[in-house]
């Protein structure tokens, strides 16, 4: 009976060391299962958190992107404001320089009506400047006068369309007036004209 007890001793012994070492080798795998699980929880937990940052990055850069667009627009709005106000003071401008130039036309085609009539003075003896050839008129002929009127209207008109064909500016001097004014206006047109 010592002996039945001894093995019975020795059996539960035996037992439990085997129950034991299988205990700890299911332990460690129950062990290594929890820590691969809390891996893979805290891998998918940092992607749950980098993908919320990067959805956050992306709402506020395009937040800051409609921010941005937002002051272009509004900085255009001011430029485009400006630039019309700019405009109508131009034009206003442009106006009445067009009008003071429309007033001193108005002047110039009085001068040119007496440098393009002949007074009725009577005979009066012309030389061409160019062939030296020398003939007396008489200026109180109505229609001599108005013969050399209408010459003196053709010989414009022709000289007006061949410099308009040919694309060249003209400046209008006149004697008896001087020349740097005509001068100064001829560049000034000149200068609005190609802005």
């Amino acid at each position: 009976m010592v002996n039945d007890l001894f093995l019975a001793i020795a059996a539960v012994l035996a037992g439990g060391i085997i129950a034991g070492g299988l205990f700890y080798v299911l332990g460690r795998r129950v062990e290594r299962r929890v820590a691969e699980a809390a891996g893979r929880a805290a891998q998918q937990q940092a992607a749950r958190f980098l993908e919320e940052g990067r959805r956050e990055a992306e709402a506020t850069k395009a937040a800051a992107v409609v921010a941005a667009k937002e002051e272009v627009i509004r900085a255009r709005e001011l430029w485009e404001k400006e630039a019309q106000r700019r405009r109508q003071d131009i034009e206003r401008l442009e106006r009445r320089v067009e009008e003071r130039d429309a007033q001193l036309d108005r002047k110039q085609s009085a001068a040119d009506r007496r440098e393009q009539e002949l007074p009725p003075i009577g005979f009066v003896e012309l030389e061409d400047p160019e062939t030296g050839e020398q003939v007396v008129v008489n200026t109180s002929d109505r229609a001599f006068r108005d013969g050399f009127i209408r010459h003196v209207q053709e010989a414009r008109t022709d000289v007006e369309r061949t410099f308009r064909k040919t694309k060249v500016d003209v400046i209008d001097v006149r004697t008896g007036q001087p020349y740097v004014e005509a001068l100064m206006q001829f560049f000034q047109k000149r200068a609005r004209r190609f802005r």
